[in-house]
């Protein structure tokens, strides 16, 4: 819910280009993909809640969110990113290249047609052309997170991005 009052607080403060990302759960077993982004995007129209572009996170902390199954999570990924698209103008990916390869495989290109967003929290952005390895099909990320967990402003946890143009 503080995500749904964040939009709209930024929303009535002028800015532009609000985007929210999801975290799916393929373990669930309860909700498929497209019910869980389902879910995710009913709930932000109940709110009247528009975002700009939605990032779908891959993270793979401890094994709590994905099966071992890189064949499952693929199509489990296909079809969030297919039911996103017929309700959001656009959808990105949100992935170092460790969870990547342990959900899906390194090579695995399935989601390489949408903008990936890349944490690497190690580094600064002018740093990132070093470090920056490809995965996924993907040559270079169009966002980078940096800083993470950053309070440096009015006591608001944040983290610090860099949109690559």
């Amino acid at each position: 819910m503080d995500g749904i009052q964040n939009i709209k607080n930024a929303r009535k403060a002028g800015f532009e280009n609000i985007q929210g990302y999801f975290f799916p759960r393929s373990y669930d077993g309860r909700m498929s993909a497209a019910e869980q982004m389902d879910a995710a995007l009913n709930g932000l129209n109940e709110h009247g809640i528009e975002i700009d572009r939605l990032w779908i996170d891959i993270q793979n902390d401890n094994n709590d969110y994905w099966l071992s199954d890189k064949s499952h999570n693929q199509a489990f990924i296909l079809e969030l990113i297919h039911r996103a698209e017929e309700r959001l103008p656009r959808v990105g990916i949100y992935a170092n290249n460790n969870a990547w390869e342990s959900v899906v495989g390194r090579d695995w290109k399935g989601a390489s047609n949408k903008l990936l967003w890349y944490p690497y929290f190690d580094i600064k952005p002018e740093e990132l052309p070093n470090y920056f390895k490809s995965f996924g099909g993907w040559k270079y990320p169009k966002m980078h997170q940096f800083d993470p967990n950053n309070n440096a402003t009015c006591n608001v946890q944040l983290d610090v991005n860099w949109e690559i143009e």
